[in-house]
């Protein structure tokens, strides 16, 4: 092998390493704040999941990452016009995260749509249960559901859309 095709095999080899390595943390640091900073979540969610497609390890399409990096702008633009900073209890998002978790991922079995629509259902589902453990309930929770909830539908569907498309890659 000539000097410089090594050189280019050896830079393309590093950079697919540090991108699922960047993608992997990512992840992971999404997953951690989907319980304790949902706000933050999609963006880091976003970022690893154009990592892991950037390093060649995960089949994701542009197109749907175009669509989820839209999903995300439109959900910053919410957040920052928002006034009122929504401040909720540990174990609220962690019913709302939680819930969105479990049924994204049940979803997979069904597809994409599957993902979201799952994410949806998990969060009505844990607001729900929520709601009858604390007996709450009224217009301004709802709102707070909606606060948390859309960031974690994002965010959970875009672990998935990752997860699958890593699991798809190695099978």
């Amino acid at each position: 092998m000539v000097p410089a095709a090594r050189h280019a095999a050896t830079s393309s080899i590093f950079m697919s390493l540090f991108f699922l390595i960047l993608g992997a943390l990512a992840l992971s640091a999404a997953l951690v704040w989907l319980f304790t900073n949902p706000s933050q979540c999609p963006i880091t969610a976003y970022l690893g999941a154009w990592a892991m497609m950037k390093s060649g390890y995960a089949p994701i399409s542009s197109n749907e990452l175009f669509f989820w990096a839209i999903a995300v702008i439109i959900l910053l633009v919410i957040q920052g016009i928002r006034s009122i900073r929504v401040i909720t209890p540990l174990a609220f998002r962690a019913y709302l995260g939680g819930g969105a978790l479990a049924c994204t991922f049940v979803g997979t079995l069904i597809g994409h749509a599957g993902m979201t629509i799952g994410a949806v259902c998990g969060v009505f589902i844990a607001a729900v249960a929520y709601m009858r453990l604390r007996r709450l309930g009224g217009r301004r929770y709802w709102l707070n559901v909606l606060a948390v909830g859309f960031p974690d539908v994002v965010s959970t569907v875009l672990m998935a859309i990752t997860v699958t498309a890593l699991i798809s890659r190695a099978a």
